[in-house]
């Protein structure tokens, strides 16, 4: 799998970098630094396992990155050609293209704005991972740490806003990173001051590409929380984030021609929005003639509708 191999040559930067240089790290393979008296190298970025960086020339990134500015290559080409310099199995199947976070020169101001940001959002949520097993609030939600270790989710002990952190009278705070995508995330406050949660980056559908792989009932919810205490059950779940999120789940169904193995269990909040939200998905999941249940549950009674094809 394509994921194996990233991880292998993360795990094993030496094998491209291969000349180390005189003072630590590696010498950069872009611009040579690190091969004299007066070079820095290649140094790993404090806090991360596998993103360097050469203060010379300002590259940035993983192996892929560094490599695809050696060679002038986009992402695509060069994962094939560095899985091939591994000894790793060419992927053959599509996949999504990682972004080049090397610097390059960009008219588009907004563009670059963005980029930083993605990039921002990428290292938290590494960080935070990192830190996952500072805080027992996974454990006093039910969530065991395996569980959120499969969903790379973490803890940030000063975290703020990656949009606001150079702004005056933002004060950071404890949170849990639960990951919506690899440029997305939830973050939610561990303290009882009743913060409200917050996202960064696109907003994304939690663990939306089980869609495709599950052989039991996708129980769809709003809540990551709610999501992950059904996996630590033992079931398949995924998470909308809100109840607006609706049409992106609509959206990826029909775009990705999505047929789930069994009917999806809608088990959305009890409230107006939910329902709402929960007719809307099912009317869709009707004209697309997939299979589910809707399942209502509040606190007096329990209401089960069934509708299948």
């Amino acid at each position: 799998m394509l994921r194996d191999s990233l991880d292998y040559i993360h795990a094993h930067p030496e094998i491209y970098f291969k000349q180390e240089a005189k003072k630590g790290g590696y010498v950069c393979p872009v611009c040579g630094n690190g091969s004299g008296e007066d070079g820095t190298g290649v140094k790993l970025i404090k806090g991360q396992s596998f993103r360097y960086k050469c203060f010379k020339c300002d590259t940035s990134g993983d192996v892929i990155n560094f490599y695809a500015a050696e060679h002038q290559l986009d992402n695509r080409e060069a994962i094939l050609q560095v899985c091939a310099l591994y000894g790793l199995e060419v992927p053959k199947k599509k996949f999504k293209k990682i972004p080049r976070t090397h610097k390059h020169i960009s008219s588009n101001a907004e563009s670059v704005k963005n980029q930083a940001e993605t990039e921002i959002i990428a290292n938290d949520i590494i960080i935070a991972a990192n830190h996952l097993r500072e805080t027992d609030y996974f454990a006093k939600r039910g969530i065991s740490y395996e569980t959120a270790e499969r969903y790379n989710c973490g803890y940030i002990e000063q975290w703020t806003h990656p949009t606001k952190r150079n702004a005056n009278n933002i004060f950071p705070s404890p949170r849990v990173i639960i990951p919506t995508s690899s440029e997305s995330y939830v973050a939610r406050s561990t303290d009882d001051n009743k913060v409200p949660k917050m996202k960064a980056g696109t907003t994304s559908i939690f663990n939306i590409s089980v869609l495709k792989s599950s052989s039991q009932h996708v129980v769809v919810v709003e809540g990551e929380f709610d999501a992950l205490s059904i996996i630590e059950a033992g079931n398949d779940a995924i998470a909308l984030g809100s109840t607006s999120n609706v049409d992106k789940l609509i959206d990826w169904l029909r775009e990705k021609n999505i047929r789930p193995h069994l009917p999806l269990i809608l088990n959305l909040d009890a409230d107006e929005a939910g329902q709402k939200a929960t007719d809307k998905l099912a009317d869709a999941l009707l004209n697309m003639r997939i299979q589910f249940y809707s399942v209502i549950l509040s606190l007096k009674a329990v209401r089960i509708r069934m509708k299948a094809l």
